[in-house]
């Protein structure tokens, strides 16, 4: 029963790293230049300044 609780937690943390920023037509570079002008403007507010740029941060199913 042990084996069980720890394999279903194992299984369910590793459906967490699959998140990720998306935006349609945007590619790596743009990621980046959005992401480190938000960093330089946002002080402390990057996920909103990111979401702001329209980027969307899910799962991608």
């Amino acid at each position: 029963m042990r084996m069980i609780v720890v394999v279903a937690t194992l299984c369910a943390l590793a459906g967490c790293g699959f998140y990720h920023w998306h935006k349609d037509g945007a590619d790596d570079g743009a990621f980046r230049r959005d992401s480190a002008d938000c960093q330089q403007q946002a002080s402390g507010k990057w996920e909103a300044c990111m979401t702001g740029k329209g980027w969307i941060y899910s799962s991608g199913w």
